[in-house]
């Protein structure tokens, strides 16, 4: 998890939003439903749109 994390930092991301951006690339996910409970939250995962 700790080099998870620093990849992540490396990234400038959170590892959530590593997470979702790895699952965006999986051909057998066709969709993603990421929790959000507080603005920052949808924020955050909206960001995971732009990591190449």
């Amino acid at each position: 998890m700790d080099r998870f994390k620093a990849f992540a930092k490396d990234k400038g991301a959170d590892p959530a939003q590593i997470a979702l951006a790895w699952l965006l690339t999986r051909p057998a996910v066709d969709l993603i439903i990421p929790g959000a409970t507080k603005p920052d939250q949808i924020e955050s995962n909206l960001q995971t749109l732009v990591f190449d």
